[in-house]
């Protein structure tokens, strides 16, 4: 079974229920390949994936199934030594000229971002781009920038105070993780248990069903 998704997903989402699978049915082989939201699509329709996992806050396409397995905070994170950490609340005029270290244009949350921000007439200016969601943590915390990413990814570095989720006030920046597959795609056993899985451990009180056209 090969699994599209990407890092934030694979790194802080799966690896308690890759343990669980794995003991439950070791001989399934599977097969995880990092995927953003604007190639998750193409690679279902060519049927290059069995299933995408991503961030997003939907997917309106007839040709796929949906389903919404958890909530996803966004946050705007930064050095504790970030100027704009001391005035509290901030919303988008304060991150007008601010740099920023961003995922690719491809990426869900980094779109979500530039639309929020878009509404108070402001685009992002000084950005530096990254694959990796480590890098850009390390360098959020180094005091080189603003990092827009999802709140879990982030936790162990909030905690530490290596990190601070700057206080929002802007447009909401949640998202949800959802599993997709093609509707025509055949439900193997193996896939099946898998989602089941997922449903187990990632589904909360804030789960939502997209209809399936």
């Amino acid at each position: 079974m090969v699994v599209g998704s990407p890092e934030s997903v694979l790194t802080y989402r799966l690896p308690r229920i890759l343990k669980a699978f794995r003991a439950r049915f070791p001989d399934v082989e599977l097969v995880f390949r990092d995927v953003n939201s604007a190639e998750l699509v193409p690679q279902l329709e060519r049927a290059e994936l069995d299933l995408g996992l991503v961030i997003d806050d939907g997917l309106d396409d007839s040709r796929f199934r949906v389903e919404t397995l958890c909530a996803e905070p966004l946050s705007l994170l930064a050095s504790s030594r970030h100027p704009l950490f001391a005035l509290g609340t901030i919303g988008a005029e304060d991150l007008r000229d601010q740099p920023f270290l961003l995922t690719d244009p491809g990426c869900a949350y980094r779109t979500k971002l530039e639309r929020a921000l878009a509404t108070a007439n402001i685009r992002l200016k000084a950005v530096m781009e990254f694959t990796s969601v480590e890098t850009i943590k390390q360098c959020a915390g180094l005091g080189m920038g603003i990092a827009c990413l999802p709140t879990i990814v982030a936790e162990s570095e909030i905690a530490a105070r290596k990190l601070v989720a700057l206080r929002w006030s802007g447009s909401d920046l949640g998202m949800r993780t959802l599993a997709v597959w093609h509707k025509d795609k055949w439900m193997s056993p193996g896939m099946q248990a898998f989602l089941s899985l997922l449903r187990e451990h990632l589904s909360d009180k804030s789960k939502t069903s997209i209809p399936v056209k």
